[in-house]
């Protein structure tokens, strides 16, 4: 993995995000489950969905859950070895292989089990690059005016429930 000026170290970088998932240790695991390396929250996504493992210098995609990933629009039927640049899809997340330092402005995301203070190869990703740990991450995005997307659906729902019980009794 040294040709081209790139290093052993890898990232899955989530596509539309400045956010890199080193992939530092032996076995990473992706998955919805929160004590996953990279957390994938998607109903469509299994606990312990895939994994990347690292082995010789070769990094290889195994899809562990039922309903399987995609690399470069392929669907994974087996163990598949990942090269710079592949588009790797896990429920509706989308991710770039990424070997080398990173682009400027993408932050490396530490884990579990990932600790760039005892870890050489991932405090060496980080040159350039701040590291972020999940209470790290900035709040949701927010609705124009300060609010909560999420929170102004809320409000309207609950609105409209206590019209309706208002008007004659719950909804059926």
């Amino acid at each position: 993995m040294a040709d081209g000026g790139r290093t052993g170290i890898a990232h899955l970088i989530e596509a539309g995000t400045h956010l890199a998932h080193p992939l530092v240790t032996p076995v990473v695991r992706i998955g919805r489950d929160p004590a996953s390396d990279v957390l994938v929250r998607d109903a469509t996504v299994s606990r312990l969905h895939a994994e990347v493992q690292s082995a010789f210098g070769v990094r290889t995609l195994t899809v562990v859950g039922s309903t399987g990933a995609r690399v470069n629009d392929q669907r994974v039927e087996a163990p598949v070895a990942l090269t710079h640049g592949d588009l790797v899809e896990i429920g509706s997340r989308r991710f770039i292989y990424h070997e080398g330092e990173l682009p400027p402005g993408v932050v490396s995301y530490v884990g579990q089990g990932q600790d760039v203070l005892t870890d050489p190869l991932l405090a060496r990703t980080t040159q350039s690059n701040p590291v972020v740990r999940p209470s790290d991450l900035p709040p949701a995005p927010k609705a124009p005016g300060g609010t909560p997307f999420g929170t102004i659906v809320l409000v309207v729902v609950a609105l409209l429930f206590g019209f309706c019980m208002y008007l004659g009794g719950a909804p059926r």
